[in-house]
């Protein structure tokens, strides 16, 4: 059998081999205090014997030296436990007690010299008998290893083999071999012991390394299944489980959602590895501001969520989002170049706003939405009109593409004039549609709907299809001076090529592109990064351009310069007060002054009384629209006032129908 030393065969790593002998030590040592208390009586109890048979001073001597080397055995074995626990020492422990096992079997092959010693016919059967003995105690009381007892039996046994040699007797010689052979017998049973202690030491470690590596591979794949691998942040599933708890328990929660705004805008301009960037660090922004009891989780994308706890949990979570605003906002370095982001957040309560997980949710991403709707970057707490306005969101897409397929959208027309003297000189093409169960709804919440189904594009060409109808009908009346224009959404000019679109609507329609103007919001020279190129592609071919809701987005006149630009249309948030203001007087006078730089006509949008006109012509507008010359009118209807202008010789001719 193999010892030990050769079990690193079976490809034992050192790390399995020190356990190994670590475990052969303690086991040695653990039946060591019984088996040297045995020794001590066997020797007494010998001595004794061999002093009734012939009393010799030197019986006295040899029991106090055995004893000696058991109490100091049984001294050591304290110290020897507390060696044995450290790491790679093992070996050195066993090596003391093969050492200490081998002196005493020393001091036991004596006996055969004490009284009339082993050589007489009287006493050598007592002390065969005893060497045997304590040599196969050794071997029993210890088969973790076969060293310490093999240590105290061979000397035993060799100094009873060689007293019964030298007897010279038949007797003597067959009591030799028995003893040969018994010491054969015990080697054996002693490597043997050990090479099994060894195999099951070895299983036990490798199948608690097994357990402990499934215990660590269950860890992470409870920490894949609960945690974003890009943030380390809570992922849905937890987050359900969380909201879910929160619910069952009857803890107040308070659930803000949260996204970036125009996340994908940065993902599509700086790439994606600046997105997963943008993402982390928001996370850590969020970790920074949130407590240890706040449950943070990414639910994907750029959506987040945090739960908080406890009756002010609703206090604490507007507290909150005031900080993630502000955190937010702090420039992000991406390769040397600063980016900002922003977030909009939305909030509910349970049991305030809701009584189950699901409506929580619901609730959260309705304020979400209305945050966005306020014009993004904002916080708004759930409210119980939101649902309303979620619901009306809902039954509009519902219907939209129906609508659309069935050319049940209709396109009307608001005539733009010259403010000194309200002559028509272009229409802007308007989408109008009454929703089933709502009623008439605006552009903007088309548009929305539009894009929230993938369809941006087929409204424009919808609307664009009808704006050139009516040009080719001012065509055909002689009004070859009069554009008509229409709009195209910031993420339009991302998603499609619009002039390829614009192209073959004017080709079909037998209209030159330059009898439509494309207006574009002013927030498309931000967001999109390719607006310069798919502007000039629009002019290149023919279209006329105009910049919408100029001055909302605060675009310099450097990001404008070199672009074709025919107008520039005022926000109408500019106007109210406008007659009373001196402030938005002076931005209005700025915007003339840039419109004329860039060779443009400066107009006004959402005209609604006569003092916006007096004070707009003053400050230099020449052209404006809106609700106090007319509301949006049928395409005959269009028509017709422009032939009633036209026949009053450009009188003022207004009116909403």
């Amino acid at each position: 059998m193999q010892s030990v030393k050769t079990i690193s065969d079976q490809a034992l790593t050192e790390q399995e081999r020190h356990l190994v002998e670590q475990a052969q030590a303690v086991a040695v040592l653990k039946p060591m205090r019984v088996t040297l208390v045995a020794n001590s009586f066997i020797a007494t109890t010998s001595a004794a014997f061999l002093w009734h048979d012939t009393p010799d001073p030197n019986i006295v001597v040899w029991l106090g030296l055995v004893t000696l080397s058991n109490l100091l055995r049984l001294a050591s074995i304290p110290w020897l436990a507390r060696m044995a626990q450290q790491p790679g020492m093992g070996r050195r422990v066993l090596t003391i007690l093969t050492g200490s096992a081998f002196a005493g079997g020393i001091l036991w092959s004596t006996i055969a010299l004490l009284g009339s010693g082993i050589g007489t016919e009287g006493n050598h059967g007592l002390i065969v008998f005893v060497l045997a003995g304590i040599s196969a105690g050794a071997v029993i009381q210890s088969n973790a290893c076969a060293r310490p007892p093999m240590g105290m039996s061979f000397p035993a046994l060799t100094a009873a083999v060689l007293g019964l040699l030298s007897q010279g007797t038949f007797t003597g010689l067959v009591i030799v071999l028995n003893l040969v052979l018994f010491l054969i017998m015990l080697t054996r049973a002693s490597l043997h012991n050990e090479a099994a202690f060894v195999r099951t030491e070895i299983a036990r470690i490798r199948s608690a390394d097994l357990a402990a590596s499934l215990q660590v591979a269950n860890h992470k794949l409870e920490r894949l299944a609960n945690t974003d691998p890009m943030t380390g942040l809570r992922n849905r599933a937890t987050f359900n489980v969380d909201v879910a708890d929160a619910i069952d328990t009857h803890v107040p929660a308070a659930l803000l959602l949260l996204d970036l705004d125009r996340f994908k805008q940065i993902n599509d301009t700086f790439g994606h590895n600046a997105g997963d960037i943008v993402l982390k660090t928001f996370a850590a922004r969020l970790q920074a501001v949130t407590h240890q009891e706040d449950r943070v989780s990414r639910l994907g994308g750029d959506e987040f969520a945090v739960v908080l706890l406890g009756e002010n949990a609703l206090e604490r979570a507007c507290a909150l989002a005031s900080l993630m605003l502000d955190a937010a906002c702090e420039p992000i370095d991406i390769e040397g170049r600063q980016i900002v982001v922003a977030t909009s957040i939305g909030i509910a309560h349970a049991p305030q706003h809701a009584r189950s997980p699901k409506a929580l949710y619901e609730s959260a991403d309705t304020a979400l939405y209305a945050a966005k709707q306020q014009g993004r970057q904002r916080v708004c707490v759930y409210e119980s009109a939101m649902s309303e306005q979620m619901e009306r969101r809902r039954i509009i897409e519902f219907y939209f593409q129906r609508a659309l397929e069935r050319d049940l959208i209709d396109v009307l027309f608001q005539p733009q004039r010259l403010l000194h003297n309200e002559k028509i000189v272009g229409f802007e093409a308007l989408p109008h549609w009454k929703v089933p169960k709502i009623g008439l709804i605006g552009q903007a919440e088309m548009v929305e709907a539009a894009a929230a189904l993938g369809l941006s594009e087929e409204l424009t060409r919808h609307v664009a299809r009808r704006a050139a109808l009516l040009a080719h009908r001012l065509e055909q009346f002689g009004h070859t001076d009069i554009a008509v224009s229409f709009n195209v959404t910031a993420a339009e000019l991302k998603s499609y090529a619009v002039d390829a679109m614009l192209l073959d609507v004017v080709t079909l329609a037998g209209v030159a592109p330059s009898r439509l103007t494309v207006e574009v919001p002013e927030q498309a020279m931000l967001v999109a990064e390719d607006a310069r190129d798919r502007l000039m592609a629009l002019s290149k071919v023919g279209f006329r351009l105009a910049i919408d809701r100029f001055g909302g987005a605060h675009v310099t006149i450097g990001q404008l310069a070199g672009l074709p630009i025919d107008h520039l249309k005022i926000d109408r948030e500019f106007l109210a007060g406008l007659a009373t203001s001196p402030e938005k007087q002076m931005v209005i006078g700025a915007f003339v002054g840039i419109a004329r730089a860039l060779s443009a006509t400066i107009m006004a949008d959402g005209i609604a009384a006569q003092d916006h006109t007096e004070a707009l012509r003053l400050l230099g507008c020449r052209i404006g629209q809106g609700s106090f010359y007319d509301a949006p009118l049928s395409a005959k209807k269009a028509l017709d006032r422009l032939t009633e202008a036209t026949s009053a010789g450009a009188a003022p001719i207004r009116g909403n129908a």
